[in-house]
């Protein structure tokens, strides 16, 4: 029985990453500052920086990389770098020392940029634009220098256990507290956790993806508008049929600023507006990965995983 140790078990993609190894027949362990709810998994309890993480690669197959600091607003920059960078420099350091033969770094989108309405494949230079996402990039630089790294790109994730900007969206839908903005043809490039669990799993068998960089995706571009209205659906609501005008929201968000500079609206707006299309067709040729979850049953499944938990 092959051995995996995940990181970043208990976060917003980690239950997916579990459900996959552990379905495929693997022992699966995890580095978690709490222990996980599952009789059938091994927790090391620690930290990515203390002396935990080098006994938890011990005996270990594959290294599945998903716990980072994410992106927030008032988060200081040496927090990303202390946990994405050096982090991963020590648990990528342990997993050598040990002898794991794979290691696979969950990585971002995110790394490209806005996107600037052109769409981005693995030759498209990087652009960070925040401290998140340089320090992502970092890691992955780290991972690619070694013999045993994999680097995903993953698009936005989403399904029950989803987190962030796309669980606010969905409870503001949910309470028709959403007003869109804009056209809303910006274009958004998502994968459901489901599809991102078995996308993992294949990073970690396959042959022909060692070394590299791919993006993982569910094959599709999705217009912003689209995905609300999968949204509002799966909700049982309507489709929005107003929206504000773009200059109309700029111009609040630059008075928000001013009374409240705190709410970063600016910033938010920006990324609220951003186009980024990303092409993830070079890992299902690599890897034979087919995507399975289309984005109606996707946002179905996730707001019904939502309701389960009290979420909404």
């Amino acid at each position: 029985m092959k051995r995996c140790l995940i990181t970043g078990a208990t976060g917003a993609i980690g239950p997916a990453a579990v459900s996959a190894f552990f379905d495929a027949g693997y022992r699966v362990r995890v580095l978690s500052r709490k222990p996980v709810a599952r009789d059938d998994i091994e927790t090391v309890v620690g930290d990515l920086l203390d002396p935990s993480a080098e006994t938890a690669t011990r005996d270990i197959d594959v290294v599945i990389h998903l716990a980072a600091r994410l992106h927030t607003l008032e988060q200081p920059a040496d927090e990303f770098e202390r946990i994405n960078v050096e982090g991963t420099r020590r648990l990528l350091a342990a997993a050598i020392e040990s002898g794991v033969p794979r290691f696979v770094f969950a990585s971002t989108i995110a790394v490209y940029g806005s996107g600037n309405g052109v769409i981005v494949d693995e030759s498209t230079p990087p652009a960070p634009d925040t401290p998140y996402r340089r320090t992502k990039l970092e890691g992955e630089k780290l991972v690619l220098g070694t013999r045993i790294g994999v680097v995903l790109r993953l698009a936005s994730v989403y399904g029950p256990h989803v987190k962030g900007n796309y669980r606010n969206l969905v409870k503001a839908i949910d309470r028709r507290r959403y007003v869109p903005v804009g056209s809303g043809h910006n274009r958004r490039t998502l994968v459901h956790e489901y599809d991102l669990g078995r996308a993992l799993l294949l990073a970690a068998e396959s042959n022909a993806v060692a070394g590299s960089v791919f993006n993982v995706t569910d094959g599709r571009f999705y217009a912003l508008r689209d995905i609300v209205d999968a949204i509002a659906s799966a909700v049982g609501g309507k489709p929005f049929r107003f929206h504000v005008p773009l200059f109309v929201a700029r111009a609040g968000a630059a008075a928000l600023d001013l009374v409240r500079p705190s709410m970063h609206a600016r910033e938010l707006l920006d990324k609220y507006v951003e186009d980024l299309a990303v092409d993830g067709s070079r890992f299902q040729r690599a890897a034979g990965f087919v995507p399975r979850i289309d984005l109606m049953s996707g946002w179905d499944a996730t707001v019904r995983g939502l309701r389960a938990d009290g979420a909404l």
